[in-house]
């Protein structure tokens, strides 16, 4: 019997019959895995199947990218991703808190503006806004700290047949 193949939300998953059992194989790049039982195993699809929001391509759906918020929104979110050890080493829980850590980033931003511009025209922020504004930046904080507070190196190492002949072409896994 052949294995069955879907590609569901971007994502490849083959069932392959074994014997008796289901068994969920993933089949990305000519390799399979080892079975996980009934849970099931899933294989990231190439870029032009996943969302805009998945590969990156669009961080904030709906919104003109080119505003001061959106921007610092952005640039936070590449910073988090590079301290983290780039595109290629990020994985999507991690991804998932860079975007909920520029967020908040952006809104405490916008918060402490607003408080010196209050404090510069002779005005007391209000408790309600300073205690938000507290709570922001603990949680925040938390964010930051699942995952991690040191950087994470990007391996630079080059490949052996760049040592060999600098020269040569780079043969990317596909």
């Amino acid at each position: 019997m052949r294995p069955l193949l879907a590609h569901v939300y971007g994502l490849v998953h083959i069932w392959e019959p074994d014997g008796n059992s289901e068994r969920v194989r993933l089949l990305a790049a000519g390799k399979t895995a080892k079975s996980v039982g009934d849970r099931g195993v899933v294989a990231q699809g190439p870029p032009a199947t996943r969302s805009r929001l998945t590969n990156g391509t669009t961080l904030l759906p709906g919104i003109d990218g080119r505003s001061d918020e959106a921007r610092h929104y952005k640039d936070t979110y590449r910073g988090m991703i590079g301290h983290l050890g780039g595109d290629d080493a990020v994985t999507l829980p991690q991804m998932l808190v860079a975007r909920r850590i520029a967020a908040f980033e952006t809104d405490l931003l916008h918060l402490e503006a607003r408080h010196v511009a209050q404090r510069v025209e002779g005005v007391e922020p209000s408790v309600s806004e300073i205690d938000l504004r507290s709570r922001l930046a603990n949680t925040q904080r938390r964010l930051i700290e699942s995952v991690g507070l040191e950087r994470v190196a990007r391996d630079v190492t080059p490949a052996l047949h760049r040592l060999i002949d600098p020269r040569a072409e780079d043969v990317g896994d596909e």
